[in-house]
């Protein structure tokens, strides 16, 4: 058996060839979603001491997560205790520390872990339907176009009520996705590849535009500046509140396509003759990431490199299910985020108290992309 394979994948890839499963699944006339079943078993196949291990994994990294969350609500301009959050969240009675407890700290907390949530798992999903590692909301122009939406509306209609800020980011954001998708289709470039470069090319078109858009405008533009980078700094409760539904919505529906992500693996070929409706995979996927990246945007701004990181981080530690993936991305893109805007709310910068958020995810979410892309080039040699 090859190293760094484990048992199950090993007796998958003994199998016929993947061009053969068609028609051996239609042998004796059986239905393919029992099929697709048993390839879900081959490929989640563990020994005793492997669940064991996972359970373990499991643990620490629930009580690691819940002692972020206790980290990011302690962190800030004035630095609370543990005493304090309690005292703030069961005996709230007006204080100093209470008010900042409730009304900034949990706000801000709330929503880096709805957003942090919303991109990581949407670029696990936009992974898994392109086949594409690179795919991300960001690198598909889909950030861009609900950048573009909200700036649009802003400079010059002199601002946007919260209640239209997410319907705009949708807007913005399918119409980026469509300009992609509609560029391949006339270019005849169907290719993994080309998609990504034609969504670049869409990326930096709607980044000149808003650019052009700033700098022709007579008004004040450095909030939208500040929130361009993208930042959790002015988080509060309608905020959370306006998210919510749709992150939610937008996180129950990619669990549902876990599955089919996990045929989608093998090629559409092959996940047509398991059953797949590709059609509707594609449409309810795209639904999901223009939900959760609307979102996140309109919420927070785009802040770059969570969803196109979390998933190969996810991956390397839990395996290709999707069924793993996607909860893992949930739970890893909170963590990375709350992480980042900690690091930014810390006097580690030489001339602001605070950073925007997107600049500490940049900062180190390249150099951490490029480190693991090396290792899957070391591995696939």
């Amino acid at each position: 058996m090859p190293r760094n394979c484990s048992p199950a994948v090993f007796r998958l890839a003994r199998w016929p060839a993947i061009s053969e499963f068609p028609s051996l699944l239609c042998i004796g006339g059986f239905p393919p979603r029992p099929a697709l079943s048993m390839i879900h078993l081959l490929l989640t196949e563990t020994s005793k001491e492997d669940t064991v291990s996972s359970y373990t994994r499991l643990v620490l990294t629930l009580i690691g997560f819940v002692l972020l969350i206790l980290l990011c609500l302690s962190v800030g301009a004035r630095p609370i205790g543990l005493d304090g959050l309690i005292h703030g969240i069961f005996h709230f009675n007006g204080s100093a520390n209470d008010v900042v407890v409730i009304y900034l700290r949990f706000p801000r907390v709330l929503q880096g872990l709805l957003v942090g949530a919303a991109l990581g798992v949407g670029g696990a999903v936009i992974q898994g339907l392109t086949r594409n590692p690179l795919a991300d909301p960001a690198v598909l122009g889909i950030n861009g176009g609900a950048s573009l939406a909200l700036v649009i509306t802003s400079t010059c209609f002199h601002g946007t009520s919260l209640a239209w800020r997410c319907p705009i980011a949708f807007v913005g954001s399918a119409t980026a996705l469509l300009m992609v998708y509609s560029m391949s289709t006339l270019l005849s470039a169907g290719g993994l590849s080309s998609l990504v470069i034609l969504g670049a090319v869409v990326a930096g078109l709607t980044a000149s535009l808003t650019t052009t858009l700033l700098l022709s405008t007579g008004h004040d533009v450095t909030n939208i500046m500040y929130w361009l980078v993208g930042s959790l700094n002015g988080s509060d409760w309608p905020n959370v509140l306006m998210v919510l539904p749709l992150i939610l919505a937008g996180l129950a529906l990619s669990l549902t396509l876990a599955g089919r992500l996990n045929a989608l693996r093998l090629g559409e070929d092959v996940a047509q003759a398991l059953g797949v409706d590709m059609t509707r995979t594609r449409a309810w996927g795209t639904l999901a990431i223009l939900l959760l990246t609307a979102a996140a945007v309109a919420s927070t701004g785009p802040i770059g490199f969570v969803g196109l990181l979390v998933a190969h981080i996810v991956r390397s530690v839990v395996g290709l299910d999707y069924r793993k993936v996607l909860p893992g991305s949930a739970i890893a893109g909170s963590s990375f985020l709350l992480l980042c805007d900690f690091l930014a709310r810390t006097r580690l910068w030489v001339s602001y108290d605070e950073v925007p958020v997107g600049l500490v995810t940049a900062c180190f979410g390249a150099p951490l992309l490029l480190f693991l892309l090396q290792r899957r080039r070391v591995y696939a040699t």
